[in-house]
């Protein structure tokens, strides 16, 4: 059985490895700018969040910004897989 050329992900095509990433699809750009239209909207969710944690938790900066890092560290391990 041949393997597709691209791996789908959510409705998106990712490219498998060696494959060219630079040509989107147009459905591919139509989702790739609607995520984009999000990130303001993740942003705002995470100010609320330490907010939150700050004032009604008590947890320290630092460990916010530490678990942060660790959860950005495992997705960036996870999509790498």
């Amino acid at each position: 059985m041949e393997s597709p050329s691209a791996v789908q992900f959510g409705g998106f095509d990712r490219p498998q490895r060696g494959e060219d990433r630079g040509v989107l699809s147009e459905r591919d750009a139509d989702l790739r700018a609607r995520l984009e239209g999000r990130v303001h909207d993740c942003w705002e969710r995470l100010d609320d969040v330490v907010s939150e944690l700050i004032e009604l938790h008590g947890v320290p900066v630092d460990e916010i910004v530490e678990r942060v890092r660790d959860a950005v560290s495992d997705e960036d391990i996870s999509a790498a897989s």
